[in-house]
């Protein structure tokens, strides 16, 4: 059971960010969402179960294309048109393998507004007994808090989060062959400030 086994550590993740997170698996060329939980920020991403996007152009979809031998990448996109969403679009297979290469050394994947403008993604497989990734699961959330200075603070959380979800599916070593390591349980993110209950009889703002 992916999604019941996977679920509880995204909503802590969600807990402990505050933005949008997903579940997700390749079905072919295509990135499509298994579960979706919701943060606390008032200003988040919409995202719904069942949403799909091409691959090249999802965070989660590249965090998982990055499982694959680059024969393997290239035969799966081969005749696949790549549209270009934005200006940050990648345009061809050679950039796409490129950029997988980059996503399995440091961890983690990123969609730095490549399918929507004024968003950003950060993703991380999920491995299961087999140490294989079957499923990716990210967090999204507006540029303007999720800024590429605090990204690689953030990833640190989505890849423990991940790791844990990997171990709860069987995984040993919580990352997928080929990976570097889970970091060490992440600081709070310092960028955010603490959220606390209001004083009572005052207005929530």
């Amino acid at each position: 059971d992916l999604v019941g086994t996977v679920t509880p550590h995204l909503e802590r993740l969600s807990a402990a960010t505050g933005e949008t997170g997903h579940l997700a698996v390749i079905r072919g060329a295509d990135a499509t969402t298994l579960a979706v939980t919701e943060g606390w920020h008032t200003i988040r991403m919409h995202s719904w179960v069942g949403k799909t996007s091409p691959a090249y152009v999802s965070s989660m979809g590249k965090a998982l294309l990055a499982g694959l031998a680059e024969q393997e990448l290239r035969a799966l996109f081969e005749g696949v048109e790549f549209h270009v969403m934005t200006e940050n679009t990648v345009r061809g297979i050679d950039p796409l393998v490129r950029q997988v290469a980059a996503i399995r050394e440091r961890g983690y994947g990123l969609d730095d507004e490549e399918l929507e403008i004024g968003m950003r993604c950060v993703s991380a497989p999920i491995a299961d007994s087999s140490e294989t990734a079957v499923a990716s699961i990210s967090v999204s959330g507006p540029s303007q808090r999720m800024r590429l200075d605090v990204i690689p603070e953030l990833a640190q959380h989505v890849r423990w989060h991940a790791a844990l979800a990997s171990r709860a599916l069987g995984s040993v070593s919580g990352v997928p062959d080929g990976w570097p390591p889970p970091p060490p349980e992440p600081e709070p993110l310092s960028y955010l400030v603490p959220r606390s209950p209001s004083p009572r009889g005052a207005a929530a703002p």
